[in-house]
């Protein structure tokens, strides 16, 4: 049996092709293979585990969930990957808070604090306070 070919146009030749965008990314490309991997996501979880709370809410006398497990350093300025001396429980805008908005912000304009290497050679906060200091207290009304 032979098919006929249809007459007049065929239905998908008048169509627009639609390109589909790459998904969104917060961080370069570069990062985003170390922050989706299994190895990562096991230690945050465990940190947040141990560390549920939003730390530098906690230090301003406010308690608000964590949703971050952030590199005080950040991994693109020489910080160190795995060290817990590098990690902060931070919340963000997802639990209400913006703690983590507000250090990447900072970030984005060049303020960092005062980083020492570790015992492998990698950046780690020479002050946890100093963090507190720069980020002040992040809640609605509070101190900048």
């Amino acid at each position: 049996m032979k098919l006929k070919k249809p007459k007049g146009k065929l239905p998908w030749k008048d169509r627009k092709v639609i390109k589909v965008k790459e998904p969104y990314r917060r961080r370069n490309p570069k990062g985003v293979d170390f922050y989706e991997s299994t190895s990562w996501r096991a230690i945050s979880v465990d940190y947040k585990a141990r560390y549920p709370l939003c730390e530098n809410c906690q230090r301003w006398g406010k308690l608000r969930l964590a949703y971050v497990t952030d590199h005080v350093i950040p991994i693109e300025l020489g910080g160190s990957k795995y060290n817990e001396r590098n990690f902060m429980a931070l919340c963000d805008s997802r639990t209400g808070g913006k703690c983590h908005d507000r250090k990447r912000g900072l970030e984005s304009k060049g303020k960092h604090v005062k980083a020492v290497q570790d015992e492998n050679g990698y950046l780690v906060p020479a002050n946890r306070e100093d963090v507190f200091k720069l980020l002040g207290d992040c809640s609605p009304g509070g101190e900048k």
